[in-house]
């Protein structure tokens, strides 16, 4: 599912924008952990699958180098 996300996401705007925006993402929700942690578990839940939903978006950087 995300193949086709990413592929579309590509076609639009360019590989190197859903590349770098993916890798971003995670990094900024991987930086917010603690914060996230100290707040509430159900914001730390929230991050967490956040940073699984961009690492799935990774599977959209494969489709991206491929367009």
């Amino acid at each position: 599912m995300t193949q086709v996300v990413g592929g579309r996401l590509a076609e639009r705007y360019g590989a190197k924008w859903v590349f770098g925006v993916s890798i971003l993402s995670g990094g900024v929700a991987n930086l917010l952990t603690p914060t996230a942690a100290r707040l509430h578990y159900g914001v730390l839940i929230a991050l967490r699958a956040m940073q699984g939903f961009f690492q799935v978006s990774n599977t959209l950087i494969y489709v991206n180098t491929h367009t």
